[in-house]
């Protein structure tokens, strides 16, 4: 009898360490470095199975879904929205310890590989955060000095963004200037990650130079990066670009526009404007 319930529970852990999991993180981020009030809060999702996570933007992910389901339009064009600047999915290979980053970049799929490992120092203060005993770490990533909490109770050498490499799951991380912070909030169980873009043929692969190069020489134009609008029988309006962003307008905003195309490009240029406070700074 014994013997039976020793092999029940070795198959039950076998069966849940085949599960794939999903942490929801909540991100504050500030904008405009000139505006240190400006904070944005947005969700994050970093899907994780056996071999690689995929991190990206909760919200994006599913407009994207909606976009795909034939007469979701009014649920797509009242949906809330999200930061432009987090159009990327970030894939980890756990056997390789590779980064890799995608982009939807002027209708292309961009591929960025990286292989630059963290440098964590590990410190000698310890706390609960919910119900997780934590430790503290530091690195120093492209320009910034981070602050993590991690949790070997969840042994999983991962967390949000780009960050992995400690011992166990980040649980809460952030810049010493306040600018940047990550908060897991959330544990679900799913049937298997979103992997998005990474499973797209005809990637575009570049270096990270050449694509912080091409980012920088980036100009809106909406004679050619609009590629759909979609109108609700209320008025309101759903711009999807070649970026792969999603932009709404209600009825009363695109009022004020209405014989000014002047004034509604350079509204939806605003929109896309990207953050002069990027994650990383060099």
């Amino acid at each position: 009898m014994k013997l039976k319930m020793i092999f029940f529970l070795l198959i039950t852990i076998a069966i849940n360490a085949q599960e794939s999991k999903r942490f929801v993180y909540e991100y504050k981020m500030v904008p405009d470095i000139h505006v240190q009030d400006s904070i944005v809060t947005n969700y994050m999702h970093l899907d994780s199975d056996q071999t690689s996570s995929y991190f990206y933007n909760a919200t994006k992910f599913e407009m994207d879904s909606l976009l795909e389901t034939p007469g979701k339009l009014n649920e797509l064009i009242a949906f809330k929205r999200y930061d432009q600047n987090l159009n990327y999915e970030i894939k980890k290979n756990r056997s390789t310890n590779t980064v890799d980053y995608y982009k939807k970049f002027s209708g292309v799929a961009i591929w960025v590989p990286e292989n630059e490992s963290i440098k964590w120092t590990l410190l000698d203060e310890n706390k609960k955060i919910g119900s997780w005993n934590c430790q503290k770490a530091q690195a120093d990533y492209r320009g910034r000095t981070w602050e993590a909490w991690f949790t070997t109770e969840i042994p999983i050498s991962d967390g949000p963004y780009k960050f992995s490499g400690l011992p166990g799951l980040i649980v809460t991380i952030k810049d010493t200037e306040n600018q940047h912070a990550f908060e897991l909030i959330q544990i679900k169980t799913i049937q298997q990650p979103f992997k998005g873009l990474s499973q797209m043929r005809g990637l575009k692969k570049m270096t990270r130079e050449e694509f912080i190069t091409k980012t920088k020489e980036r100009k809106f134009d909406p004679q050619t990066d609009i590629v759909s609008m979609n109108i609700s029988g209320s008025g309101n309006l759903t711009l999807s670009t070649t970026d792969g962003n999603h932009i709404n307008l209600d009825g009363n905003e695109l009022k004020k526009y209405a014989g000014k195309p002047g004034q509604y490009d350079a509204e939806i240029a605003r929109r896309l404007k990207l953050t002069n406070n990027q994650i990383e700074l060099n």
